[in-house]
């Protein structure tokens, strides 16, 4: 591509091979730095892709060097057990559905985005979470499925749950954060044992399928619900 800028490049570049089977981890790693005109399919992926890269790159982050992009080095990709495009489309999911927790910090009206609070909501939400389960995190999919896209996606829709009760404002968000997610802290199987309500399905055998991920984000919700409300 001949043009003054890199940003023009890489705006042409991913127009061009948007109907090639490109991997969507490198598209959507390159949304952030391209221009403002791009089509609503992806413009709609700029955000929630910056997000997961301040989430990568910020030392304070419970993500920090945990997450595989399409730019990683291999030396990177040896620690990095967290697919993008799992946590990607959660923060999307959450930005653009109305019952998101991340939908009310959206302007529809101007286009513009709160990127500071989702920044620090999310940051204060998956720090609770590693907390609350240690062992769980930061290891490989096949020791703990909370790292695995389905756990990713589950949580993501619990947060969705768990927020909006909260005043994200306050100086302990995180310990309030944690105090609500240990409440379905107690049935979870998320690197050993079996989903007893699930009908037994061992820890392992849960993939990451629309499907599971429905199955177990609205188990989560109940059991979650049922202890809020107890």
């Amino acid at each position: 591509f001949v043009a003054d800028e890199v940003q023009i490049q890489r705006d042409q570049f991913i127009r061009i091979n948007k109907t090639r089977p490109l991997p969507k981890g490198l598209i959507d790693e390159l949304l952030p730095s391209i221009g403002p005109d791009l089509p609503a399919t992806l413009a709609s992926r700029r955000i929630p892709s910056a997000v997961c890269d301040w989430l990568n790159r910020t030392q304070e982050s419970p993500f920090y060097g945990l997450i595989k992009r399409a730019s990683s080095s291999e030396e990177e990709k040896k620690t990095a057990v967290v697919t993008d495009t799992a946590l990607v489309k959660s923060i999307k999911d959450s930005i653009e559905n109305h019952n998101g927790c991340l939908f009310p910090y959206r302007n529809l009206i101007t286009g513009e985005t709160d990127f500071d609070i989702i920044c620090h909501l999310l940051m204060s939400y998956w720090l609770a979470v590693k907390e609350t389960f240690p062992g769980d995190w930061g290891v490989s999919t096949t020791r703990s499925r909370l790292m695995h896209s389905l756990g990713i996606q589950s949580m993501g829709k619990l947060m969705d749950k768990i927020v909006p009760g909260l005043d994200i404002r306050q100086k302990n968000l995180k310990a309030e954060l944690k105090r609500e997610i240990q409440k379905v802290a107690p049935v979870c199987r998320w690197s050993e044992g079996v989903w007893e309500e699930l009908g037994g399905i061992p820890w392992n055998a849960m993939e990451n399928t629309p499907r599971y991920v429905k199955i177990l984000s609205n188990y989560l919700i109940r059991e979650y619900l049922k202890q809020a409300y107890h």
